[in-house]
């Protein structure tokens, strides 16, 4: 093996096998050292084209719900006893069913929306569906937001690091203007709480102490509410990072990050605690073994008013609270999150969906004490007036006592098989071309899935096909256009073939399609004029999977496609590892959602409820 292969991104040009006269042609090395991709970026990659057109959508007329017997071409189920869904009853095992009809529907309606949650979902996804779009809850959290009297948590003004730093990536290479803020804490008690003291007795342990969860699978619980901040921001989408101390100081314990000076390292790291107030004044069943079951929860930000700013003004690139971690070699089960890409559309419920909200009878499982991280950018223009603003941890539940059934994740995270890293695990595609690679794996339990969603980057991530019951052998993936696992050039031109192959070898080995994203600018985005979003573009959530269930020893095959959505997407400059280079950082995330009683954790994962095969080999060009 020679050290460029040792050291190198395969890069495979498919484009270049097309013509013996494109000068592309000189980047069919099959393996590119890292030194070589970045004069690829600069020599190759950075040369005039004419930007992307926007994503050709068909006109599919718009259907009706009422017509969703046909469009997934099976019987509608069953329903429990009364026409309602019970939340004690078993999930319902999907039916065997693709999804072609499906992804005409979301070729005329937003996948989160009212006309995507169809009714002949099993009744749990259906359930979810509709949970996400409810309107009632940001009127409910800004009634509780507005009788909040702030109070200053028990926690020391340190426990909380903010960094800022400019557009357009975060940078520990940047010298940050670095500062603490404590917290301002607030509890508003359930206004209309479903249960009482006495009732009958639900759940997985019918002999627990009486309170108020006694015959509560609908309750939600008091508004736990944190605020950080205020921050002032001027847009021009700079970044404020904000993280616990023991998130910021542990990455490497002693030394300070680049551009902090030691001094201020050591001052905010001599103490360094956890989110410590959180539940502070209830009763734990298990002192020891703090899991607060989570029926509702906001990540979000809000205005001094006490109402939700959103975004526009505010992306939050990511912003997470974190369970303390059951084995050392953990760092994050994302299970309480929030990105920017969840946001729907306003006309089908805008912030609203920012509101994660349970059904009846689940709840996340979070073990007590928490952490916070968080990245957000004001994209308003480049010098806008001074935006003041706050970030909001809002929590409902219950210290867990059995009454409800876990809500579990598991997160299927692809990336290429060999990639370079960039900020947060995305890894790096070219900004201006079209680029292609498939993974596969296998699950190794068997649930019925509940609710899934995908995160991704829609500026350059284009599309996103999951199939099931078959390997990346039978469907040929090696032999195909798709190539060997690892990002490859793709003609535009080439991309429509090559989803329509997949799903004819689909068909023919008996594989099922049961997730396809694809982006679309009539369904899935708004455009706010002006900002500083490339494009003025602003991608909402999309949720477009069928129910299916998985198994052990199920594999599964996922083909991504990576391009530009426009002019400004297609431009993007400033990634850290090549500042000079058109580099876009992307994310490939599915997000499946299914219930493991035997698993006290939010998240299941690699090597636990799947694993995803072939190498991963990650490069870090700062690290070489």
């Amino acid at each position: 093996m020679t050290q460029n292969e040792k050291s190198g991104l395969l890069l495979v040009s498919e484009e270049g096998r097309q013509s013996q006269d494109d000068p592309r042609r000189q980047r069919t090395t099959a393996i590119v050292s890292v030194a070589a991709i970045v004069g690829c970026f600069l020599v190759g990659l950075v040369a005039t084209r004419t930007p992307a057109a926007p994503d050709e959508v068909a006109k599919a007329p718009k259907l009706a719900r009422a017509s969703t017997t046909t469009l997934l071409q099976r019987q509608p189920l069953s329903k429990s006893s009364g026409g309602s869904w019970r939340w004690d009853s078993q999930p319902e095992t999907p039916p065997e069913t693709n999804l072609p009809s499906y992804d005409q529907l979301l070729s005329a309606h937003h996948p989160a929306s009212k006309e995507a949650c169809l009714d002949d979902f099993t009744e749990e996804y259906n359930a979810n569906c509709m949970a996400l779009v409810e309107n009632s809850k940001k009127v409910e959290l800004e009634k509780a937001l507005q009788s909040c009297v702030w109070q200053k948590d028990g926690t020391s003004q340190t426990d909380i690091v903010a960094l800022h730093g400019p557009p357009p990536y975060i940078s520990d290479e940047k010298v940050l203007t670095l500062g603490s803020y404590g917290m301002e804490r607030c509890i508003v008690e359930d206004p209309a709480p479903p249960y009482g003291s006495s009732g009958s007795r639900h759940g997985r342990d019918a002999g627990r102490r009486p309170g108020t969860l006694d015959g509560a699978p609908h309750a939600l619980g008091r508004y736990e509410i944190y605020r950080i901040g205020p921050f002032n921001t001027t847009g021009g989408k700079d970044w404020t990072s904000i993280q616990t101390t023991d998130m910021f100081c542990n990455d490497a314990p002693g030394e300070p990050r680049d551009g902090i000076p030691q001094a201020d390292y050591d001052a905010l790291c001599t103490d360094v605690t956890k989110f410590t107030d959180f539940g502070k004044d209830l009763h734990w069943p298990d002192p020891n073994n703090k899991i607060f079951a989570i029926r509702e929860y906001v990540l979000a930000t809000v205005f001094p008013n006490n109402t939700v700013a959103g975004y526009p003004p505010l992306h939050q690139h990511h912003y997470h609270l974190e369970e303390t971690l059951h084995q050392a070699d953990e760092e994050f089960r994302n299970a309480v999150i929030t990105h920017g890409d969840d946001q729907c559309l306003q006309s089908t419920g805008g912030d609203n969906c920012f509101i994660f909200r349970m059904i009846p009878g689940y709840a996340t499982m979070m073990r007590a004490p928490l952490r916070v991280t968080g990245d957000f950018n004001d994209v308003r223009p480049k010098d806008s007036p001074s935006l003041q603003w706050y970030a909001l941890i809002s929590v409902r539940g219950f210290p867990d006592d059995g009454t409800f059934k876990p809500f579990t994740q598991l997160m299927l995270d692809f990336w290429p098989q060999h990639y370079i890293e960039g900020y947060f695990k995305t890894y790096e595609v070219p900004a201006d071309k079209t680029t292609a690679f498939w993974r596969e794996g296998e699950f190794l339990v068997d649930k019925p899935v509940l609710w899934t969603y995908f995160h991704n980057h829609p500026g350059n991530a284009q599309d996103v096909l999951f199939y099931i019951g078959a390997t990346g052998t039978q469907f040929g993936m090696a032999s195909s256009d798709w190539g060997s696992g690892n990002l490859t050039y793709v003609a535009a031109s080439q991309v429509t073939a090559m989803k329509s192959h997949l799903d004819t070898r689909a068909a023919q080995i008996g594989a099922r399609k049961v997730c396809a994203y694809s982006r679309n600018n009539k369904t899935q985005n708004e455009i706010y004029t002006p900002s500083a979003e490339d494009d003025d573009t602003f991608w909402r959530k999309v949720s477009s999977c069928v129910p299916f269930s998985i198994r052990a020893n199920m594999p599964f095959v996922v083909a991504i496609i990576s391009a530009p959505a426009g002019p400004e997407a297609a431009n993007i400059h400033g990634e850290r590892f090549f500042p000079d280079a058109k580099v876009a950082l992307e994310h490939t995330i599915i997000r499946l959602f299914t219930s493991m009683d035997d698993y006290p954790s939010s998240t299941c994962g690699e090597e636990r409820c799947f694993r995803t095969l072939g190498p991963h080999n990650a490069e870090h060009p700062d690290e070489s």
